[in-house]
């Protein structure tokens, strides 16, 4: 990997080669650079919402679904770790999957 890749990235597990969804996903970030990158000046600081409405649309045409507001109503939660009869005991709300 040249050092002015970017997004510089690594696909788990090792032994493993990338499937075409990830290429695909690393070629989003690639595309929206100027808009997204840290590394840019931009005329705020960049928070994560502000990334996700720059990613948005080209995540969900892979078919990912993405976090759409800060109501429940559009929060996207998911268990990670589960209980008794299926309960789940711990949930994350998450802004991408």
């Amino acid at each position: 990997m040249s050092p002015t890749a970017y997004p510089r990235w690594r696909f788990f597990p090792g032994f493993a080669e990338p499937p075409a969804w990830a290429l695909d996903l690393v070629a989003i970030f690639r595309a929206n650079r100027d808009e997204i990158d840290s590394a840019v000046v931009h005329a705020r600081r960049m928070e994560s919402d502000d990334v996700l409405r720059v990613l948005v649309e080209d995540l969900e045409r892979l078919g990912f679904s993405v976090e759409r507001g800060k109501k429940k109503i559009g929060k996207l939660p998911r268990p990670v770790f589960f209980g008794d009869e299926g309960s789940f005991l711990r949930k994350y709300e998450i802004d991408a999957f």
